[in-house]
């Protein structure tokens, strides 16, 4: 069977397609899978059996309707597939499903449970219950197939069989990276959405108790556009290396590997540290796990959030991008360090 499957974005997202994925591959050996997403995206998917990785520019190369129609020939061109995996479920999926129904490819799509999560992030009236987690939901679009499936397990994410970039002091760029010492803690303090970031001030203390008693080597993750603050938020301290911009995917994988735990956002780093076996302390704001998109397997014992009890507002939003309607940003304003700082002491006393 060979299918062609669909999601675009966001970068978290396209992650977890990564264990489902690998889990449909391994329980059926007649199946091979084209996902088509974004180019930056193909580390993750490194050495997959029966995969192939199609990387599209939907802002250059296949931008608009006419791109649409160019990459709906190409995919034609491409080969023969039995059916088309609507991962993404948006404008530009439906439009490439609706072209290849028309050269009778049938389609199954995604049920996102839109209704469900607008009825646990409304103002009033919450219906407040955890939803299907996003793996479940891309599991179901396959086995609709009729194929085997199992309850999934969260399997590590394969990296390369060479290091991308030899040893880890010279992906750094520092020898002190030769041997590891002491524990090793990646940040990763951004999210897409203001309201999913806890403070930075906050966070700066955070650093400050886990560096002051030298026993802790703090690496900051973060994007080009965030290696000013990162640098900021650094300083002069010895214990800290910011890493912002300075990494391909492949060799930031490979350094979040060896890292003894991540300290996230609701954001692409935690599932990405998490599938690649690491522990993972998230900080949670507007939004919540119960939408579907919390840490897979031990982290979800790792949260640190106000509980709903607490803080009835929460979550506000899906994807943190509403404005806060108390105006004061409580949900993340009133996680204080020392909170943090507690799961971090726990996290590197356990084996």
């Amino acid at each position: 069977m060979n299918l062609l499957v669909f999601r675009f974005s966001a970068m978290g997202d396209v992650a977890l397609t990564h264990p489902v994925i690998k889990h449909v591959l391994s329980l059926n050996r007649k199946v091979h899978i084209t996902l088509v997403t974004k180019p930056q995206f193909e580390p993750l998917f490194a050495g997959l059996p029966r995969f192939t990785f199609l990387g599209v520019d939907f802002k250059k190369e296949y931008k608009g309707l006419r791109g649409l129609l160019r990459l709906h020939k190409k995919l034609m061109a491409s080969g023969k597939y039995d059916y088309i995996i609507d991962l993404h479920d948006v404008v530009r999926t439906w439009v490439l499903c609706f072209l290849f129904s028309l050269k009778g490819v049938p389609t199954r799509r995604i049920d996102k449970g839109r209704t469900a999560k607008k009825n646990l992030t409304r103002k009033t009236k919450k219906i407040f219950k955890p939803l299907k987690h996003t793996t479940q939901r891309y599991l179901e679009v396959f086995s609709a197939l009729g194929l085997t499936l199992e309850d999934i397990k969260i399997p590590s994410l394969h990296l390369a069989a060479n290091n991308p970039g030899g040893s880890l002091a010279k992906i750094l760029g520092s020898p002190r990276f030769t041997h590891k010492k002491i524990h090793w803690v990646g940040i990763a303090p951004f999210a897409k959405h203001p309201q999913k970031q806890w403070p930075i001030e906050k966070m700066q203390v955070l650093i400050q108790q886990m560096t002051e008693q030298k026993k802790i080597l703090v690496l900051l993750f973060g994007g080009h556009d965030e290696a000013n603050q990162l640098k900021g938020l650094a300083g002069d301290n010895d214990y800290v290396h910011n890493l912002a911009g300075k990494l391909s995917l492949a060799e930031e994988m490979e350094v979040i590997r060896q890292l003894d735990l991540m300290i996230t956002m609701d954001s692409f780093n935690m599932h990405l540290a998490g599938l690649l076996g690491v522990k993972v302390i998230s900080i949670w704001g507007a939004t919540h796990p119960h939408a579907g998109f919390g840490p897979l397997g031990e982290n979800q014992k790792l949260l640190v959030q106000i509980p709903h009890e607490a803080l009835s507002c929460r979550p506000c939003s899906v994807f943190g991008n509403r404005p806060c309607w108390r105006g004061d940003f409580a949900c993340m304003q009133q996680i204080a360090p020392e909170t943090v700082m507690q799961k971090v002491k726990a996290v590197l006393k356990s084996p």
